[in-house]
């Protein structure tokens, strides 16, 4: 399996993860939410599927005996819970999005041949624009409970 045979894999693996959570849920905004990371997944999937097809064959990407994060989440029965709060469950998805990016990131660093690093660095890139997402979303939606917004607590801008 090369690198791009591995992340279409676990690109499916977290279409399939975050559909199911989404048609788990009957809170609209998760539901709207998780929905909106699943087609993230498929346009990844997408885009890999292009690269590989203009990608020659690599050597040297352990695939055959690494679990992806969205399997090793399926064999230890984790999913989302609805009933935590709204910015816990998208700190959860942070997370997994931020371990998928990781993962590529590490094996880039061990890979010798320079253009399988190369292509290991481009799936991390792809994967950091999930964690940016998300990352974003929970800063929206924690800064009203972290962040005091009060003209006597600001500076004032340089057009006052």
């Amino acid at each position: 399996m090369n690198v791009f045979e591995y992340a279409k894999k676990m690109e499916l693996d977290g279409i399939h993860f975050y559909q199911e959570a989404a048609d788990s849920t009957t809170k609209p905004g998760f539901k709207k939410i998780l929905q909106l990371l699943s087609n993230e997944e498929q346009k990844h999937y997408n885009f890999f599927d292009s690269l590989q097809q203009n990608a020659g064959e690599l050597s040297g990407f352990p695939a055959d005996e690494t679990e992806n994060i969205f399997q090793q989440l399926w064999r230890n029965k984790e999913g989302f819970d609805f009933s935590a709060e709204q910015v816990e469950i998208y700190k959860k998805a942070f997370e997994i999005e931020k371990q998928s990016e990781k993962f590529y990131r590490l094996q880039a660093e061990k890979a010798e041949n320079e253009k399988l690093k190369e292509q290991l660095l481009m799936v991390a890139e792809e994967e950091k624009k999930h964690v940016i997402l998300l990352d974003g979303l929970v800063e929206y939606l924690s800064r009203p409970k972290d962040w005091v917004e009060h003209a006597m607590f600001t500076q004032p801008r340089p057009e006052y």
